[in-house]
Parts: structure tokens; C-alpha cells; sequence
């Protein structure tokens, strides 16, 4: 049996690695690129907006953070603060004529809207509530807005999106072979070279 040389095994391992790039590259750039802006809107009005640039079956994840404060007591002294959280993951799952699929994990810390108050007629800060809420695929067409009602009331929280897609043009060089250099006297080197081409 006849070992291969330094050499040649260096050439093999070099040619597979050479592949290797060539294919990633390939798969990154034929992934389509979804553009997409998510706007939450809160008893009517539009309190926070994401938006992002994010690669099809790939995950955005953006978390926003704001203080209330609130006036409280006998004097409503504004004092009362609160730290209020949103966390928004939004994958685009699919794509189609119909337009993107997306699959929308969200997180948020809301506040009662219903004031408190003590027996003596004080003003007591709102109480704040976490709402996990999940979408499994809500579709997004290619004009117009989608909306989601994430709370129905007290308060009402309705999570509106927009959303287009970006193909990878088509080029004629995307399926060509990718070229594997041979080692010189190497046995076996152009049945490697022809089994390691880039995917079409």
C-alpha cells in the first residue's frame, strides 16, 4: 500500500477546505433577505417601533427598556417609578407568492391601567404584569399591514407588520464547478477533484 506525501495530503486537505468555503458562501448567498418593520401599538397609539434586515429562517431579537413614573400619595408626589421591559423575537419562517411567514415570540411588562388607591383616597402605583404571547406564522403580504392582537384590553396591544423580500440575483457563475487544484503525482487526485464541486 502507498502512503501519499506530505504534500499530497496537504493538497487534499487544502482542496476539501477550498470547497468547504465555496459551498458556505454559495448557501449564504442564495438566502433571501426579509425587510421587515414591526410597530407596537397601545390603547390606539403607536408606542415603539423594531425593524430589522434579517436573513429567511434566521432570528431577530431586540429588547427595549423604559422607565413610568407615576404620582402617588395624598400629595401625588411624582415618585412612583417602574421599569418596563419588551422583548421581541422575530423570525421570518418562510416565503411565497402570498407573502413572508413569521414566527413572533414577544415578552412584555405592562402596566394596570386602573388606578389604585388606599382607603384614606391615596393614589397607589399601577401594578405591573407580565404578557408572554406567542404567533406561530403570521402571514405578512406583500403590500399593506398585518396586525396581530397581542392583549385584547385593559390595555389593548396590537402588534402591527409590514414586510418585503430581497432575492440574491441569479448568476450563471453560481453553478459553475468550483476548480480543486491537483498535487503533482498525486494518486487519486482527479477522482477527488471531481467529486468535490460547489452545489448548484
Amino acid at each position: 500500500m502507498k502512503w501519499p506525501t506530505p504534500r499530497t495530503f496537504a493538497a487534499v486537505v487544502c482542496a476539501a477546505m477550498s470547497c468547504f468555503a465555496v459551498s458556505a458562501a454559495h448557501a449564504q448567498a442564495s438566502t433571501p433577505l426579509v425587510h421587515w418593520q414591526l410597530e407596537v401599538v397601545e390603547n390606539g397609539v403607536t408606542v415603539d417601533t423594531f425593524k430589522a434586515d434579517t436573513p429567511l429562517e434566521q432570528t431577530q431579537t431586540q429588547t427595549r427598556e423604559h422607565d413610568a413614573v407615576h404620582a402617588v400619595g395624598c400629595a401625588q408626589v411624582p415618585q412612583a417609578r417602574a421599569s418596563l421591559t419588551r422583548t421581541i423575537a422575530v423570525t421570518p419562517s418562510s416565503a411565497d407568492d402570498h407573502g413572508v411567514s413569521f414566527v413572533i415570540d414577544a415578552t412584555e411588562t405592562l402596566e394596570d391601567p386602573a388606578s389604585q388607591q388606599t382607603k384614606e383616597g391615596c393614589t397607589l402605583p399601577p401594578q405591573p404584569r407580565v404578557v408572554h404571547a406567542t404567533h406561530p406564522a403570521l402571514v405578512v403580504g406583500k403590500t399593506g399591514w398585518t396586525d396581530w392582537t397581542v392583549v385584547a384590553h385593559d390595555p389593548t396591544l396590537v402588534y402591527r407588520l409590514q414586510a418585503s423580500i430581497e432575492r440574491p440575483p441569479t448568476a450563471d457563475t453560481a453553478s459553475s464547478p468550483a476548480s480543486v487544484p491537483d498535487a503533482p503525482g498525486a494518486p487519486g487526485a482527479h477522482g477527488a477533484s471531481d467529486s468535490m464541486v460547489s452545489p448548484k
